[in-house]
């Protein structure tokens, strides 16, 4: 639940936990500052930071925003064979010297044709930084879920998620056995000694309004 939560989230382009605090989602708190979070990575995804119209000779500028993912979407109906199709969480007057700078920093969609000419919809997902126990999985499964959302709206078929890991890195107590609560060894361990459940299956209701395709506005209300 708090996966999909997240993600409405993150495309609502909202930095204040309200939508997360309606779900009873909270591991957001530890990081926001007055209800929000600066680094939140919807912020970036809707709003990031662009050069404006010069104020003055001094090359002062006005700041201006860009919607990524409303590029992105409107590129994907009009021309799904664009390379273009990049949107960036990483926007270096905040990661530079944030508290907490996006780990899943950058994604490209990309049209591929399958073995019959037919179109899908991939996505290529870049994470600088990589918990492996806790955050990959769950990254894993929030960006699954963002390929199926866009292609309810472009109405292009889901193809392939492509993940690189950046730093992969797994947190360990320390040499002394301190921090052991912080040890994720034990844990990993018990888990690859289970037998995988089968995968999970996800199921969007086509929607009744808009000729049956969703829009961005209508996933976000959502939340």
């Amino acid at each position: 639940k708090n996966i999909v939560v997240e993600m409405l989230w993150f495309l609502s382009g909202k930095p204040d936990i309200g939508i997360l605090h309606n779900h009873k989602c909270k591991f957001w708190d530890a990081w926001a500052e007055s209800g929000e979070v600066p680094s939140a990575y919807g912020n970036f995804w809707r709003h990031f930071p662009v050069k404006g119209q010069m104020l003055s000779h001094s090359f002062d500028y006005e700041v201006s925003y860009n919607d990524q993912i409303k590029f992105v979407i409107d590129e994907l109906k009009r021309n799904p064979m664009s390379r273009r199709l990049v949107v960036s969480a990483w926007a270096p007057g905040n990661a530079q010297t944030s508290k907490l700078p996006p780990c899943h920093c950058m994604f490209i969609f990309n049209v591929q044709l399958d073995e019959n000419g037919k179109q899908m919809l991939c996505c290529h997902l870049t994470q600088r930084s990589c918990d492996i126990a806790l955050g990959v999985p769950y990254n894993i499964a929030s960006y699954a879920l963002l390929i199926h959302i866009i292609s309810e709206i472009v109405g292009i078929p889901v193809g392939i998620f492509a993940h690189t890991l950046v730093d992969a890195h797994i947190y360990t107590k320390k040499a002394d056995g301190s921090m052991a609560e912080y040890d994720h060894i034990p844990g990993l361990l018990q888990q690859i000694s289970r037998t995988p459940f089968p995968l999970p299956r996800l199921k969007i209701v086509q929607p009744a309004f808009d000729e049956g395709m969703w829009t961005l506005e209508e996933f976000t209300k959502l939340a």
